[in-house]
């Protein structure tokens, strides 16, 4: 490339002059070196780059760490909040259960007592009716004419 920019020179100087020539030659080598990346530059931009890289891994790992620590602290609050309310409801609900076994036992006590009662009831029935249904025999006996005759005659030969 050295070689193309002195014959380049060679022939303006020609055209323009000396002075002028250099003048062209250092205006375009300015302008093709602000234009084109040079291996310093391209060098400067990957460090960049990577140090923006790890400035935001960095950033998100800071991110997802407090994120994480948030997340906890809710669950934490929550089981805290589940837990609490379980053990509420389950006083509830031991609560009722010993209030309906109260009632329950309670209740089975009466309605014991009261099978108890009919029972006894039944039994002084029993006997009444066994008395009633001797008395009942002992009168149809006694009011049959056929029957006192029979025991007349039974009497009268035992005597």
């Amino acid at each position: 490339m050295q070689s193309t920019a002195i014959r380049l020179y060679e022939r303006l100087k020609e055209k323009l002059g000396s002075e002028d020539a250099t003048l062209l030659i250092d205006f375009i080598d300015e302008r093709v070196k602000g234009e084109v990346a040079t291996k310093d530059d391209i060098y400067g931009l990957d460090k960049r780059i990577t140090e923006e890289f790890l400035r935001l891994d960095k950033r998100i790992d800071e991110e997802v760490t407090r994120l994480d620590k948030r997340i906890t602290d809710e669950v934490t609050r929550l089981d805290k909040k589940i837990t609490d309310e379980v053990a509420r409801l389950d006083r509830r609900i031991t609560d009722e259960v010993t209030k309906l076994d109260k009632k329950f036992t309670e209740e089975f006590t009466q309605l014991n007592g009261k099978v108890l009662e009919l029972d006894k009831r039944i039994i002084d029935m029993e006997w009444k009716m066994k008395l009633y249904f001797v008395l009942i025999g002992v009168l149809i006996i006694l009011t049959n004419p056929a029957v006192i005759e029979f025991f007349s005659r039974l009497i009268g030969l035992l005597k």
